[in-house]
């Protein structure tokens, strides 16, 4: 989470789950930059992927990670 890219990525998901192409429009950042913090993100289990036909579709992991957002919200006073 120390990336600025992935930091976005995560409080982007706390609306629910998307597609890559989803998340790249949204944060105006490119496919390959969006899937590396994706994959990263995912290796360090706070986000899972789910695999429609050719289409990968991410969402925050449940439990930890959801209270780890609450109290970075409570931190930088969003």
């Amino acid at each position: 989470m120390g990336d600025p890219c992935r930091l976005a990525i995560l409080k982007f998901l706390r609306e629910g789950e998307y597609c890559v192409c989803e998340i790249m429009i949204a944060l105006n950042r490119p496919q390959s930059s969006i899937s590396h913090h994706l994959s990263i993100l995912k290796d360090a289990g706070l986000v899972k992927e789910r695999k429609d036909g050719k289409w990968s579709y991410y969402r925050l992991s449940e439990g930890a990670v959801i209270e780890i957002m609450n109290q970075v919200k409570l931190l930088v006073g969003e």
